[in-house]
This record gives C-alpha cells, structure tokens and sequence, in this order.
C-alpha cells in the first residue's frame, strides 16, 4: 500500500488544513512553524493557487506520530546553570 493510499478517506479525498488549522493542532507560534518547515521537521505547506497555501492532514498526522521521544528539551538559562552546578557542589563530598 503506498503513501496516496494510506492518505485517502473513503471518498478518495484528502483533508486539506489550512495555516490556521495546523496551529490548532500543533501548539506553537506561526514563527516556530515556519522554521520548523524550512528545517525540514515538518511537512512543507502544498500550493494550491499562487497565494494559498494548505497542509494535508495526512502529512500532519504522520508527522504527530513521529515526534515522540524526538524533541529536545529547551536550553537552560543561565541562572538553571548555575543553580544545577551549585547543588552539584553542595552534594559533592570533600574529602
């Protein structure tokens, strides 16, 4: 079975989401969704005219199911840092 099969509802079409659509289902910034697809870590949006974009919620949904486990956590700040090495020190006997 191949991929266009897979995406195919009974009637044959494939749900197309727009730009809105595809926030509501992926929980970040219109900025974040945009680097995340020029990074290639999310399905790029599919022309329809010269000025709309969509996404097909096939693409979207098998992206979903890919994420798990793949994210890296966000970078400490600074005072994280410094707050971890602290109880490092303060944990590390002396001897």
């Amino acid at each position: 079975m191949t991929k266009e099969d897979v995406a195919l509802d009974r009637t044959g079409i494939r749900i197309m989401l727009s730009e809105t659509q595809v926030l509501q289902i992926v929980p970040v910034s219109s900025v974040t969704l945009w680097r995340m697809v020029k990074r290639r870590e999310f399905p790029s949006p599919s022309f329809i005219t010269p000025n709309k974009k969509v996404w097909f919620e096939d693409e979207v949904a098998a992206w979903q199911a890919s994420v798990t486990g793949r994210i890296r956590g966000r970078r400490r700040t600074s005072r994280e840092r410094e707050a971890a090495a602290a109880a490092i020190t303060e944990n590390t006997p002396t001897t």
